[in-house]
């Protein structure tokens, strides 16, 4: 039998032949046949790996928004339509409380949705699109000026790195989900009985929103709204 370690590669973690040998009956939920891993270290290792695709993904963003200079007007017309109007007319602690409910409720909600849709990854729609969207405006902010530019970058990562983490933590426990329900099609597929069932993944999953989840994405709405323009004005004298 197979157990899991430290070291092994997220690719081997997802792969069917290894979870037929997995046995780590202290840190996972057992089935008949079948094992998913909701440790804690297991949800720390996807949630490292998605972070870093995020910020892979705002990097990249950047550099091609820097390089190919698109028109100005264009990109800020598709970034406000993307941004709710509820955000663009609150201020103080009601725009905090704007924050919270789009990103700690239904964002969420709609990852929540598409973990259940037997697709594997359709779930990172929302935290790859909330990667790129920065990327893009901050390689506009550098090409018009880079004072301003690192000013905005600069005033931004707090609340955007504890906004990437939200949503990976979140990621990390819906892919156990993604993966049962992928389980479930793939043997309704081939007209085979599968006893694996939803529930032992689903109270983790409350009990990592409500702890990890909520705190986060408080402290993201909460950073940028007070903490952003607190930092870029300071940069900008």
């Amino acid at each position: 039998m197979i157990k899991i370690t430290e070291n092994l590669p997220l690719v081997q973690l997802m792969s069917f032949e290894f979870l037929r040998g997995l046995c780590d009956t202290e840190t996972s939920v057992k089935f008949q046949f079948w094992e998913f891993d909701m440790s804690r270290q297991a949800i720390i290792h996807r949630t490292t790996y998605f972070l870093l695709l995020m910020v892979i993904l705002t990097l990249l963003a950047a550099i091609i928004t820097y390089l190919i200079n698109p028109d100005m007007s264009h990109v800020i017309n598709a970034t406000s339509n993307v941004t709710p109007s509820s955000v663009a007319h609150a201020k103080g602690w009601s725009l905090v409380g704007t924050y919270f409910l789009h990103n700690g409720v239904q964002i969420p909600l709609v990852m929540l949705v598409l973990s259940l849709i037997p697709i594997g990854y359709l779930y990172l729609w929302n935290p790859i699109l909330t990667a790129i969207l920065p990327g893009i405006l901050y390689g506009i902010a550098l090409r018009h000026s880079v004072r301003a530019g690192l000013a905005i970058l600069i005033g931004s990562l707090p609340h955007s790195l504890l906004e990437y983490t939200e949503m990976c933590v979140l990621a990390a426990f819906l892919f156990e989900i993604n993966r049962i329900i992928r389980l479930k099609w793939h043997h309704w597929r081939k007209r085979t009985e599968t006893t694996q069932p939803l529930m032992p993944v689903c109270r983790p999953l409350l009990k990592g929103y409500l702890i990890a989840v909520v705190p986060l994405c408080l402290a993201a709405a909460i950073c940028e709204t007070f903490v952003a323009d607190i930092i870029a004005n300071w940069i900008n004298g």
